[in-house]
């Protein structure tokens, strides 16, 4: 006898307000072997609302409207499976040393984690904070291009393969997370003391 694995709970009336905006505005990136794995909270919701840090937390800022980030469904019911591909698609420039050797490093990083702000100041993870999937620079390339209002920088692609959709990151009031990601909002703007 068949068993249904899982039945539709509820639906959804999507809005139809001019409301949303596309982009992202920050990407935060910490190594897995960072995050305190006993730390992680999830709201009623399932999204996350609290992980804390043994290591930091990294902000990268891309250039305005050349960033985004992907989930792609990939379901083949002729063998009973599906997941998902989140893909966060980063801009960055200007070529230099110091940028060649940060991206040099996440070449190498072995398991990362991405927290995507978009520009209606949503987060979403993409990889798995316990560690177990696999989240890694995928792909991009590094262009000086040709006119002399081309873009001179990087473009990356971290990718990560998980059996769930990306969830949403709400951090909680005073929480560690917030703090972590206040402290690499700082490096970057440079209030940092």
């Amino acid at each position: 006898m068949a068993t249904n694995c899982m039945s539709v709970t509820s639906g959804f009336c999507g809005s139809l307000c001019r409301n949303s905006a596309g982009g992202v505005q920050r990407f935060y990136i910490v190594n897995t072997s960072d995050i305190d794995k006993t730390s992680l909270t999830y709201g009623t919701d399932g999204e996350l609302t609290e992980m804390e840090l043994d290591g930091n937390m990294f902000a990268y800022v891309p250039f305005v409207d050349s960033a985004n980030w992907t989930e792609t469904i990939n379901v083949a019911p002729e063998n009973g499976t599906i997941y998902y591909e989140q893909v966060a698609n980063m801009v960055l420039g200007a070529n230099a040393q110091a940028l060649r050797n940060i991206v040099n490093e996440l070449g190498r990083a072995a398991n990362i984690v991405v927290l995507v702000l978009d520009n209606n100041n949503k987060m979403w993870m993409i990889g798995d904070p316990t560690g177990k999937r696999m989240t890694w620079l995928s792909g991009g390339d590094s262009n000086s291009g040709t006119a002399y209002g081309d873009r001179n920088g990087w473009s990356l692609n971290i990718t990560c393969r998980n059996s769930q959709p990306a969830i949403e990151v709400v951090p909680a009031n005073e929480s560690k997370l917030s703090a972590h990601i206040a402290s690499a909002d700082a490096v970057c703007d440079g209030t940092l003391s």
